[in-house]
């Protein structure tokens, strides 16, 4: 009779266990819900990449009837120095229960590129396409882009427009046309980002040193 009793009370407690995982679940679903119309609204959370150079070059081939032709590839310079500072301040959103947290950063990127030897590329020199070269950031959500980002390249500024030729080391960004020289050796640029974003914000490494 115990043990009989005992299996009862453990199945009547059964039900408000039941009924308060199934609450829980329900305001964790719409606490979702809530979280990602919010972020939707003000920007998701963020990850900067580079910047780095998309430079194109000529790929010669003999095609079927034997005509040589050629097709347009890439490369990508990564800067030798890249320093990134700057502010972050969150905004707390509520709406009803539930809050949401997000960013506005203004950043200031700053570095150095130089091009290698032409020696070290297993590209011919009179195939690459210096003149057409792209100036490329990636930013994952485009949405948080809050000012018109210009590019300073060595004292002369360059305005970015949406867009990446390639999605080889970035799949969303912006690019500004800046030629290269083979023989200019390092060069600097500096930029300023100011973004919104949620939940938190990262930065890939791509230089050779990243501060």
């Amino acid at each position: 009779l115990k043990i009989i009793a005992i299996a009862i009370l453990v199945l009547v407690l059964q039900i408000p266990a039941s009924m308060i995982s199934s609450v829980m679940h329900e305001r964790e679903s719409r606490r979702d819900a809530v979280v990602r119309e919010i972020n939707s609204k003000w920007g998701w959370s963020q990850t900067v990449t580079g910047p780095f150079f998309t430079v194109p070059f000529k790929e010669f081939y003999t095609d079927q009837n034997k005509e040589k032709k050629f097709r347009i590839k890439y490369f990508h310079l990564l800067p030798e120095q890249l320093r990134i500072t700057g502010d972050i301040t969150p905004h707390i959103r509520y709406r009803s229960l539930y809050e949401a947290v997000l960013y506005t950063t203004q950043l200031k990127v700053s570095g150095r590129f130089t091009v290698p030897p032409l020696e070290q590329l297993t590209i011919s020199p009179e195939n690459i396409l210096w003149d057409k070269t792209l100036f490329s950031i990636g930013i994952s959500d485009m949405r948080g882009i809050q000012e018109q980002i210009a590019v300073t390249w060595n004292e002369v500024a360059y305005e970015v427009t949406p867009g990446l030729q390639t999605t080889d080391i970035a799949s969303a960004g912006v690019s500004s046309l800046i030629p290269l020289s083979p023989t200019a050796g390092s060069s600097t640029f500096s930029f300023q980002l100011h973004l919104n974003g949620s939940e938190n914000i990262r930065f890939i490494p791509v230089a050779e040193e990243t501060v």
